[in-house]
């Protein structure tokens, strides 16, 4: 789950090729973020590999990151919005969605999981494809 987290690599570099360093800054401390938390992370059945105590507080980062980040993107070059960006943040909305199902309905831990481990990279490469479109 951690390294799908690299496909911001992709915007952090069009970012800052196109001289948008802001973006590029918060870009990538999002995508930091969302690698701690991973790392640390114990719901769905994963196995934390580190700061496992804290994983609460990492999830709580990742998401302020990504909700604050997401929102200044979107506004900072909301002249850029166009179909085929909506039709990628419908996407991700819905595996965003989808892998955090079971606060919803109840399903069996491995149910979870697999549901998880299916439906939230989706969300990791469609966050961070929006930032590409917007910033290229």
């Amino acid at each position: 789950m951690t390294l799908t987290n690299l496909y911001a690599l992709r915007a952090i570099y069009t970012a800052y090729n196109n001289k948008y360093y802001f973006a590029s800054i918060i870009i990538t401390l999002t995508c930091l973020a969302s690698i701690v938390y991973h790392l640390s992370e114990t719901k769905h059945g994963m196995n934390s590999l580190c700061l496992t105590k804290y994983s609460d507080i990492t999830l709580n980062i990742d998401r302020f990151l990504a909700t604050i980040v997401g929102w200044t993107i979107l506004w900072n070059f909301r002249h850029k919005i166009n179909i085929e960006l909506f039709v990628y943040d419908i996407i991700s909305l819905i595996a965003q969605g989808l892998s955090e199902s079971q606060h919803v309905i109840h399903l069996p831990l491995k149910t979870e999981k697999i549901l998880y481990l299916n439906t939230h990279p989706v969300w990791h490469f469609c966050a961070f494809h929006c930032a590409y479109l917007l910033v290229k």
